[in-house]
């Protein structure tokens, strides 16, 4: 076991969720994603889009970057707990615990956060991101083997 190589690894996802927390922080989020849209869209397509349409788009892009974040974070644990095991019983469980801990509080706080909702759905969704990448993990785990 290898402290110097542990020890950045806990730096890695401490840094992510610094940088989760940070999204999570900026209040009125989703009216800027909308905005950001709405101008890409026209942009590119050098016509108007529909109100309608810029919130069903803007609501798949926020849930794929729930999604996103925390499949990032679980590559990040996973590669801290295989230091421990190689059990993926146990990957996957502390993986799961971990990441679904940190998505609740990442909701909690967001109920402190200005014009942001705080959603235990989000949480779950969260939790997507993480089973796809638990997933991925061992799919790719026993083919290596």
């Amino acid at each position: 076991m290898n402290k110097k190589r542990i020890l950045i690894k806990i730096l890695l996802i401490i840094i992510w969720m610094i940088i989760i927390f940070l999204f999570s922080n900026q209040p009125n989020s989703s009216a800027s994603t909308k905005i950001v849209i709405g101008q890409v869209i026209t942009t590119a397509t050098k016509t108007p889009i529909n109100n309608n349409h810029i919130n069903i788009i803007n609501f798949f892009i926020r849930k794929l970057a729930h999604i996103t974040e925390y499949f990032i974070l679980a590559i990040l644990v996973i590669n801290l707990i295989k230091e421990y095991t190689n059990k993926y019983k146990y990957i996957f469980i502390f993986t799961l615990f971990i990441c679904f801990i940190y998505a609740i509080t990442d909701e909690i706080h967001q109920a402190f956060v200005f014009n942001r909702t705080s959603s235990i759905y989000d949480a779950f969704i969260d939790v997507i991101g993480v089973l796809i990448y638990l997933l991925i993990y061992k799919l790719t785990r026993k083919k290596v083997r």
